[in-house]
């Protein structure tokens, strides 16, 4: 009963979010609006999928984490960096592409030198903080799946 309820509260946060995702450029100036549209109906099925399929997803994740954490702490915590900062470069891209218009070209033109490094080296610690927060969210995750195929839930 209690992951039905969970399951619920997820799928309406997740539709209280896509609403306010496709409601955005009604009330804010989105440019490339036909992209961002594009994109939000692109990627709305996938946290659906995610809730529908946990179990199936969490059984992969556990089989890859299992042999992946062999590696130890700072492999893992490098790759979660990198993948952090490709993370960061495309949210960043995209929050200026749609919300100034601004390709990521015309980024770097208009951040030359000093500015651009401050920002290149803010993106880097807070990648290499995503890495870490990943190490132990993905410890956390395997514990709590390890805990439930051994005792059942």
């Amino acid at each position: 009963m209690e992951k039905l309820k969970k399951a619920w509260c997820k799928l309406i946060l997740i539709s209280v979010a896509l609403t306010f995702l496709l409601l955005s450029p009604v009330f804010y100036e989105i440019y490339y609006q036909a992209y961002y549209y594009t994109l939000v109906i692109l990627i709305s099925p996938l946290p659906f999928l995610r809730i529908f399929y946990e179990r199936k997803l969490d059984e992969v994740f556990y089989r890859k984490w299992e042999k992946q954490r062999r590696w130890g702490f700072w492999p893992n915590m490098i790759l979660g960096s990198i993948t952090g900062l490709v993370f960061l470069v495309v949210f960043v891209s995209a929050g200026q592409f749609f919300g100034r218009g601004i390709t990521p070209v015309d980024v770097v033109e208009r951040l030359s030198g000093g500015p651009l490094v401050g920002v290149v080296l803010m993106m880097v610690v807070f990648a290499v903080i995503l890495g870490v927060v990943g190490w132990y969210e993905n410890e956390n995750r395997f514990s709590r799946i390890y805990y439930n195929r051994k005792y059942g839930s």
